[in-house]
């Protein structure tokens, strides 16, 4: 169980420290040097359309909701453990219920720095929450 647990918050924090890294980089010029012969043209101009702040906000929210989650899984990591499991399930359900509170607030036609925080934080949640039933089981 410790050894899955490590891993899982090493995982965590390299997407952190990606998240880090993509808020100071535009998407149009991440898919410029990697994948831009592979997208549509209409997907491009859709991409072209999405503010600068917006992603900014977007990567920032990742960020800060994946170092929530490593937080919390440190101390699960360190808990006695025949908790360990029982926790996991209590932090699975919490992050469950954090997204459906930033789902709540966020609004789809908004594209400015506060939204994409939002969406970020609520995906961060939301895709650790899956990962985390399927890794332990829950």
């Amino acid at each position: 169980m410790n050894a899955k647990l490590k891993d899982f918050i090493s995982s965590i924090e390299r997407r952190a420290n990606e998240a880090h890294k993509q808020s100071s980089t535009s998407i149009n010029d991440l898919l410029y040097k990697m994948y831009y012969d592979d997208i549509p043209d209409m997907a491009k101009e859709e991409i072209a359309k999405v503010p600068t702040n917006y992603q900014k906000g977007l990567w920032e929210g990742m960020a800060l909701g994946y170092e929530k989650i490593i937080v919390d899984l440190q101390v699960i990591l360190h808990s006695e453990a025949n908790k360990k499991l029982s926790l996991l399930k209590i932090n699975a359900d919490k992050l469950e219920k954090l997204a459906e509170v930033f789902k709540d607030k966020w609004k789809e036609d908004e594209m400015d720095y506060r939204s994409g925080f939002m969406q970020g934080e609520m995906s961060a949640y939301t895709l650790i929450r899956i990962e985390m039933k399927e890794i332990f089981s829950l």
